[in-house]
């Protein structure tokens, strides 16, 4: 079966919001069943714990520049 995203629009707001829930369902059932969304219950602490980090302090942050930039000053010896 498949569902277009003309499908989608002619559903009522409650009708995609079942679908969402459904396929969200679907996900949680079984998170592994491809490539993507396969972090682990260590990697997925690790990002909440830097979140919190980053919401107490975003000062102490760097940019994706500036941490570039950084990586590329030491050379591709990585």
């Amino acid at each position: 079966m498949t569902i277009t995203k003309e499908d989608i629009k002619a559903m009522s707001a409650k009708e995609r919001a079942e679908l969402l829930n459904t396929i969200w369902d679907v996900i949680e059932d079984d998170p592994y069943t491809d490539e993507a969304g396969t972090e682990t219950m260590a990697e997925l602490n690790l990002l909440q714990e830097r979140l919190e980090e980053y919401k107490k302090n975003p000062s102490a942050t760097k940019t994706w520049d500036e941490t570039y930039q950084k990586l590329n000053k030491r050379g591709s010896g990585l």
